[in-house]
């Protein structure tokens, strides 16, 4: 750290990454660091476990938040129950708490030394062709993947997400909520789908307080006390959700609100203005993210994410210098429209959801322990009676 240099991991749903910063000029000591802990990590036990409590009981509190047990009711409704993605913080808690230094360390060591698949990102002021020798050498010297005696673990194919039709909106009560919380959410296109550029011009057009919703529904209309919209993209499932925070007694005009404005979405072309200026903001977003090499990093690393290759970055702008408003109304019609599949979720005192929704059971609040969760006293799967 004194020398500038710093290692990083980062997780995901299917893959992580190591990855290691440092000063220009050090690309080659930077390699031998990387690759040398690659094949010799090390676990200290103490601060395993220090590390290991510490995270049991920030997800205990995470888990006490209503507006999160909401999310994990609706991840759970529009992946598929027993869904890899649906992986309910009840499990993730019990399989932690199983969770042993020499274990992880055993996993560790085949993920890092063997991967099955793998990818480089490498941002650096060398030539390409130099960091590729580069690269190459650091491989070489350090003996990276020469070791081919070791077991073979499969790599599990994770299957298509199948989303559950619900007749009615998820409920979980909050008494403690001065607000009724809101989420929608509907399919998006899927990484990689020509669908996605347009789509993703189209949720720059809504985002923000400058977008469709937060103009419509807060500055002129006053229905929300705060809106925003979002995209999340994995390999096997995308997802676009809507979110509030709305007064007790304007909910239903609420509801209303974005119902039209999603009709209106869906039925019109947006003005060639209205499209430039979104494509506008964000192709800015992207050229300044390529000024730095945490930046460059970033995007590629996303693109990774997702189960795609890492693109350049005029690659990356030519995806959406084209899109029109023609293409926004199409995709606003095919993810959005009457006929797209979509939940909603609500969270709110029991009071406000009985009256608003009288025959709809709801989840109760309820708090969360360790002992609980063990137990599996909090169960991770949907109510039978909301699934149709």
């Amino acid at each position: 750290a004194a020398e500038g240099i710093e290692l990083f991991v980062q997780g995901g749903t299917e893959k992580f990454s190591v990855g290691i910063k440092g000063p220009k000029g050090s690309e080659a000591r930077l390699l031998t660091e990387l690759l040398t802990t690659v094949q010799h990590p090390v676990i200290d036990r103490k601060e395993y476990e220090a590390n290991k409590a510490t995270t049991i009981e920030n997800l205990l509190a995470l888990g006490n938040k209503s507006q999160f047990r909401l999310g994990e009711l609706m991840e759970i409704a529009s992946t598929g129950l027993q869904h890899p993605y649906s992986h309910g913080l009840n499990q993730e808690i019990r399989d932690l708490k199983k969770a042993t230094p020499e274990g992880t360390l055993r996993h560790l060591n085949h993920a890092l030394k063997h991967p099955s698949q793998f990818n480089v990102v490498m941002v650096s002021s060398l030539p390409v062709d130099e960091q590729v020798a580069l690269l190459n050498k650091s491989i070489a010297q350090t003996g990276w993947m020469e070791d081919t005696q070791v077991p073979q673990y499969p790599i599990k194919e994770i299957p298509a997400v199948k989303p559950l039709v619900l007749a009615t909106p998820l409920l979980v009560s909050n008494n403690a909520a001065e607000r009724v919380s809101m989420q929608q959410k509907w399919l998006a296109p899927l990484p990689g789908s020509p669908d996605e550029p347009a789509f993703t011009v189209l949720n720059h057009m809504l985002s923000g307080m400058t977008g469709v919703f937060f103009k419509v529904m807060r500055t002129e209309k006053g229905l929300v006390y705060s809106t925003s919209t979002g995209t999340e993209r994995n390999p096997k499932s995308a997802y676009f959700t809507v979110s509030a925070d709305i007064d007790f007694d304007k909910l239903p005009q609420a509801m209303e609100g974005y119902q039209e404005a999603l009709t209106q979405l869906t039925s019109k072309k947006p003005t060639e203005v209205e499209v430039e200026r979104a494509k506008r903001d964000l192709l800015q977003s992207i050229r300044s993210a390529r000024e730095t090499s945490t930046g460059l990093e970033a995007l590629n690393s996303l693109e990774l994410k997702r189960g795609l290759s890492p693109l350049q970055v005029d690659e990356q702008l030519n995806r959406y210098t084209n899109v029109t408003p023609t293409d926004i109304l199409r995709v606003a019609q095919r993810y959005l429209g009457s006929t797209a599949w979509t939940i909603q979720g609500f969270t709110a005192p029991e009071s406000v959801l009985k009256q608003y929704f009288p025959e709809q059971p709801m989840k109760p609040s309820k708090k969360w322990t360790l002992d609980a969760v063990l137990k599996e006293s909090v169960p991770d799967t949907l109510p039978e009676n909301l699934i149709v």
